[in-house]
């Protein structure tokens, strides 16, 4: 078995990106475990994210516009906004300008749920993130890279 140092200096050594990638895994981890908590999978929590976000700027969403916004392949969407459907978390429609697209909207259950994520999200970045200075610019430069990022 590896053994483990608290030295972080082979770490540093291989860049921002790497450094991002290996504390964006840890992260990742503690957020499954909230998803876990709330009863859906970190796909799911995203789509009910995604779908509450797009409609929030400008009403209802369809599964297509979702699935870009979070990053998701069609096929992963459409079975995951079944599994969510399922669970009434969120109601499909239709739309008046194309029949065959589908429209997703979070449910009072769902809205709740996801109530429930953000605050166990909010609460792991306060404990992850609270004590590194230049948050604000590290926000700002996420938010530009998730803007144009391909």
């Amino acid at each position: 078995m590896a053994k483990h140092s608290s030295d972080n200096t082979a770490v540093a050594s291989y860049g921002v990106g790497i450094m991002l990638l290996l504390a964006a895994s840890r992260w990742r981890n503690s957020a499954d475990a909230i998803f876990e908590e709330a009863g859906v999978s970190s796909i799911q929590g995203m789509i009910l994210v995604a779908a509450e976000t797009l409609h929030a700027s400008d009403g209802p969403a369809n599964q297509v516009n979702i699935a870009r916004y979070a990053g998701l392949d069609v096929m992963t969407m459409s079975k995951n906004v079944r599994l969510l459907e399922g669970l009434k978390l969120i109601k499909r429609g239709s739309t008046p300008r194309d029949s065959r697209a589908r429209t997703v909207e979070l449910t009072k259950d769902g809205s709740a749920r996801l109530k429930k994520i953000v605050k166990g999200l909010h609460r792991l970045d306060e404990k992850a993130f609270n004590e590194l200075s230049g948050m604000q610019k590290l926000r700002k430069t996420l938010t530009s890279f998730l803007e144009t990022a391909p």
